[in-house]
C-alpha cells in the first residue's frame, strides 16, 4: 500500500491524486518532491505517521488530510513556501498544530480560501489576519481558550466555526466608530461589542457562523439590529445572559437556524416574527425564559423544529404553530389546559410536552391527523384525565410512548399493544389502567 502510495506521488507530471475515502493504512516513506502536483486528496482512510516533509509540492493548490491517523506535530509555517495553496484540511487525525513564528510579519503565507484544522490539539490561535480571501475557517473541537482576537472579524466568512473549544470572551475589536457609537465605557461591556462586530463585517452576509459549546459570557447587544443577514448563528451551550434583542427576530437577522439553546437568557421570547419569516430551526431551550410561544411564529412557515422546552413559558398549547413542523419540544414548561387544536401537524415526528400542567381529556388531541409522529411522544408528568385514546394505535410508525405520572384510566388499548414500541410507560396513573 505504501509503495502504490509512493510510486504515485513519484510519476511525472501527475496534477491531480485523489485517493480519498479508501481503507489506505500505514505510512507515507518520504519521496522527491513532485511539483507538478496540484490537487492532493487522501482524506478518510487510516494512514498513520507524520506528515511527511516531502508534501511541499510548489504548485499545491489543495491539500487535504481530513479523518486519517497522521500523528506528530505539525509546524503551520511549514506551508509558508506555497505560495499556491489555497485549500488545507488538517482535520481529525492525531496531530498537533504548532502556529509559533505566525505573525503579520510572516511574508509570502498563501492566500487561503479554506482552512479546517478541526480536532487538532491547539491551544492558541494561528495569526490568520491577513488572509482576506479566507472565506471557511473550522478551528473546532481543539482546546483554544481566551479572547476570540478581532483580527478573525475583519474579513468576511461564509463558514466559521469555533465550537468546542475554551473561548471565554472578545477581544476590543479594531472599529473605532462602532465603540463610539455604543458608548462603552467599562470593561464588561467589551464582550458583545464585538459579537456587534462579528455580524456587521461587510462581506457576512449569508454566513454559518458556530460558536456554541465555549465559554462566552455577557449579553447579546441590542446593536445587533444594524448587522448584516446570517443564515446560520449557534450560539448555543455558553453562559449568554439578558434578554434576546428583539432585532434576532422581527428583522430575520438570521434566515434559517437561530440557536441559542443551553445559555442563561431570561426575558420573553419578542412576538415579532415578521410576515416573511423565514426560519427552519429556532431553539431557545434550557434558559430562563418566561412568557408565551409568540403568535408570530406562524409566519414561520418553513420552521421544521421548535424547542422551547426546559424553560418558564407559559399559556395554553401553541395550536397556531406552522404546519411543517417535524420535532415540537415544550418539555419541562409551565403550559396548561387542554390539548384542542383545529388544526394538525402531519410531518410531526418528535413531540415532546412531558412535565408541564396539561389537563383535560387527552382523547381532545387528535392522534390520528398525527400520522407522521415516527420517533418519540412523551406526555408524562401532566394531569391528563380519561382513558388512552383508540387513534394512537394509528401511529403505526410511533417508535416509543410514554404517558405516566398522569390520570388516566381504563384499558391499554388492543390497537396499541400490536405496535411496535420500544418503549411503553403508562405507569403512575390510576388503578383502573389494565
Amino acid at each position: 500500500m505504501v509503495a502504490f502510495l509512493t510510486i504515485s506521488f513519484s510519476c511525472l507530471q501527475l496534477r491531480f491524486l485523489m485517493l480519498a475515502d479508501n481503507q489506505f493504512s500505514g505510512h507515507i516513506e518520504e519521496f522527491p518532491v513532485v511539483n507538478d502536483l496540484e490537487l492532493l486528496d487522501l482524506s478518510n482512510n487510516m494512514i498513520k505517521g507524520p506528515v511527511p516533509s516531502s508534501f511541499q509540492f510548489q504548485n499545491i493548490s489543495s491539500l487535504s488530510l481530513f479523518g486519517n491517523l497522521f500523528d506528530g506535530t505539525f509546524h503551520l509555517q511549514k506551508i509558508q513556501s506555497l505560495s499556491k495553496l489555497k485549500r488545507l484540511d488538517l482535520s481529525y487525525n492525531n496531530l498537533s498544530i504548532n502556529t509559533t513564528n505566525l505573525s503579520s510579519n510572516f511574508d509570502g503565507f498563501p492566500q487561503l480560501v479554506i482552512l479546517n484544522l478541526a480536532s487538532c490539539n491547539m491551544y492558541e490561535f494561528p495569526y490568520l489576519g491577513d488572509q482576506s480571501s479566507l472565506l471557511t475557517l473550522d478551528l473546532s473541537n481543539n482546546h483554544i481558550g481566551g479572547d476570540i482576537p478581532s483580527w478573525i472579524w475583519e474579513t468576511g466568512r461564509g463558514y466559521l466555526n469555533l465550537s468546542f473549544n475554551l473561548l471565554t470572551g472578545l477581544e476590543k475589536p479594531h472599529f473605532v466608530a462602532i465603540v463610539e457609537y455604543l458608548d462603552l465605557q467599562s470593561n464588561k461591556l467589551l464582550r458583545p461589542v464585538l459579537l456587534f462586530s462579528i455580524i456587521t463585517s461587510p462581506n457576512s452576509s449569508d454566513s454559518v457562523i458556530f460558536l456554541g459549546n465555549n465559554q462566552l459570557t455577557g449579553v447579546i447587544p441590542t446593536s445587533i439590529c444594524n448587522a448584516f443577514l446570517i443564515r446560520v448563528l449557534d450560539l448555543s451551550f455558553n453562559n449568554l445572559s439578558g434578554s434576546i434583542p428583539s432585532c434576532l427576530i422581527n428583522k430575520s437577522f438570521v434566515s434559517e437556524v437561530l440557536n441559542l439553546r443551553g445559555n442563561k437568557i431570561s426575558g420573553v421570547i419578542p412576538d415579532q416574527f415578521p410576515s416573511k419569516c423565514s426560519l427552519e430551526t429556532f431553539d431557545v431551550s434550557n434558559n430562563n425564559l418566561g412568557g408565551k410561544v409568540p403568535k408570530s411564529l406562524i409566519n414561520c412557515k418553513n420552521l421544521e423544529v421548535l424547542n422551547v422546552g426546559n424553560n418558564n413559558l407559559d399559556g395554553r398549547f401553541p395550536c397556531m404553530l406552522p404546519l411543517k413542523l417535524h420535532i415540537l419540544v415544550l418539555r419541562s414548561n409551565k403550559f396548561h389546559g387542554d390539548l384542542r387544536c383545529r388544526r394538525s401537524w402531519p410531518n410531526l415526528q418528535i413531540l415532546y410536552i412531558s412535565s408541564n400542567n396539561f389537563s383535560g381529556n387527552v382523547s381532545l388531541l387528535n392522534f390520528s391527523s398525527l400520522r407522521g409522529i415516527m420517533l418519540q411522544e412523551s406526555y408524562t408528568w401532566n394531569a391528563f384525565t380519561g382513558s388512552i385514546p383508540n387513534s394512537l394505535g394509528e401511529l403505526t410508525e410511533l417508535g416509543s410512548l410514554d404517558l405516566s405520572e398522569n390520570k388516566l384510566t381504563g384499558r391499554i388499548p388492543e390497537d396499541i399493544t400490536k405496535l411496535f414500541l420500544s418503549i411503553l410507560n403508562v405507569s403512575y396513573n390510576y388503578n383502573e389502567l389494565t
